[in-house]
């Protein structure tokens, strides 16, 4: 951690577009975990028809990918923050490893 470097170049030399992002969203399991988790233990329980639980997976959608942006929004804010203070960033990264 302590000698890793600023340098955040991709192996193959291109960027990831956005949609080799979005179908790359469809490989996480924390979403199916969320999803799971939702519905059988909130929404299930309460709501039987047709149409709430249309809706409510709408909901959860919305909330997931809401949620997907501004964890986009900041790893991009923070991606430029470490690399413009990386020693910094990597001597705390070390001491929390360490500890």
């Amino acid at each position: 951690m302590w000698r890793s470097s600023a340098d955040v170049e991709a192996d193959s030399g291109k960027e990831a577009s956005f949609l080799f992002g979005m179908i790359l969203q469809f490989a996480n399991p924390k979403i199916y975990i969320y999803a799971i988790t939702a519905m059988t233990l909130y929404i299930l329980p309460v709501y039987r028809s047709t149409g709430a639980v249309i809706g409510f997976t709408v909901l959860l959608a919305l909330i997931g990918a809401s949620g997907s942006f501004v964890w986009a929004l900041f790893g991009s804010v923070f991606c430029k923050f470490f690399s413009r203070h990386t020693k910094a960033v990597n001597l705390v990264m070390a001491l929390l490893l360490v500890y």
